[in-house]
């Protein structure tokens, strides 16, 4: 799923880069941004809890998380900086630059978005949403709270309904539906898991998951469609929207539904290296000048995304984990000593 979900986001792109009439396509039927994405949500939500309830302790989980998100996530930011230096300067966001030795110095915390201020990447604001999501489930585990899934993701979604329905019909302002969605999805993926184990009926999903599916509905109609932004960029048809999202769910549904499905081994390693290949191929990208109608640019393009993702997985991504691991291994002779004297 990761991988298929990372390919997504670098098709949506490099699609906008080289591909004539790609940006028709997917603001019109099929934004493959937007199914890639709740994927990558779809899958933190069922694995996190799983992590979480599977391998006990808040710190193991924090120093794994940190371990594995961290030091690549530093060596995007660090190189994007960088390019920017050294003359791409459409490698970053325009509204960074509005003040970039600070933007640069909060942006290392992954934490921008909570304060309210700029990405460096704009794809760097789903990292924000991941990290909240880990606050939140640690708070619920240690709480004794994290099994009521199916409660929560009810709660959540009748907050997000109030905020997508009421924003437009009483202040008559948009709001950004997609950010709510994949809030709703985060907690939908974590009750998925309570399925998966048995705890939560496949009825009660399906009501669930009817419901989600009203909500999109009326959301993305009151939000896409009847308040629009004013930058034609961001114009999406209803189909554009909901599609990819449908899709998304279908998709994950029926991958846990058949759990012997065997799947090809480059997409397996391509989910492997799915955090790389997601934070760095906008860097790749910045190197290739826009031009329509390029399909070998574009191919190009995926395959030095996948090589360069291949290579930062190998020596920066699975090393730092490594170190984690061993940092913990270290630690736990100490505590089993220090409660035997």
């Amino acid at each position: 799923m990761r991988g298929i979900a990372a390919l997504a986001v670098l098709v949506e792109h490099g699609g906008y880069h080289f591909l004539r009439g790609f940006a028709a396509f997917t603001h019109s039927l099929f934004s493959f941004g937007k199914f890639g994405l709740t994927c990558f949500f779809l899958v933190s939500g069922f694995v996190i809890p799983f992590s979480l309830e599977g391998r006990p302790g808040l710190k193991r989980f924090w120093v794994l998380r940190i371990f594995r998100l961290y030091p690549i996530y530093w060596f995007s930011l660090f190189s994007a900086l960088i390019l920017y230096r050294l003359g791409l300067k459409d490698v970053l966001t325009p509204e960074f630059l509005s003040h970039f030795t600070r933007n640069a110095i909060v942006n290392v915390s992954m934490l921008q978005g909570i304060v309210m201020l700029p990405h460096a990447i704009g794809l760097y604001y789903t990292l924000t949403i991941e990290m909240l999501f880990y606050g939140i489930c640690t708070v619920l585990i240690w709480r004794n709270w994290l099994r009521q899934s199916y409660l929560i993701c009810w709660l959540v979604l009748i907050l997000a309904s109030s905020i997508s329905l009421g924003v437009p019909l009483l202040l008559h302002r948009r709001v950004e539906m997609a950010g709510l969605f994949y809030i709703v999805t985060l907690a939908v993926g974590a009750t998925l898991y309570r399925v998966y184990l048995g705890e939560v009926s496949r009825k009660a999903f399906t009501t669930l998951t009817v419901c989600v599916g009203l909500f999109v509905c009326a959301g993305v109609w009151f939000n896409y469609l009847l308040n629009k932004k004013d930058d034609v960029f961001e114009h999406y048809t209803f189909a554009a929207v909901v599609l990819p999202w449908a899709a998304a769910y279908v998709l994950f549904i029926a991958m846990l539904a058949l759990p012997h499905l065997k799947c090809p081994r480059m997409l397996l390693w391509v989910g492997r290296i799915s955090y790389s290949l997601y934070l760095l191929h906008p860097l790749v990208l910045s190197f290739f000048r826009v031009r329509e109608g390029n399909i070998l640019g574009f191919f190009v393009f995926t395959g030095l995304s996948l090589l360069v993702a291949s290579c930062t997985y190998l020596l920066i991504e699975k090393p730092a984990m490594r170190l984690g691991q061993q940092l913990l291994a270290r630690q736990a002779p100490r505590t089993v000593s220090v409660l035997a004297n």
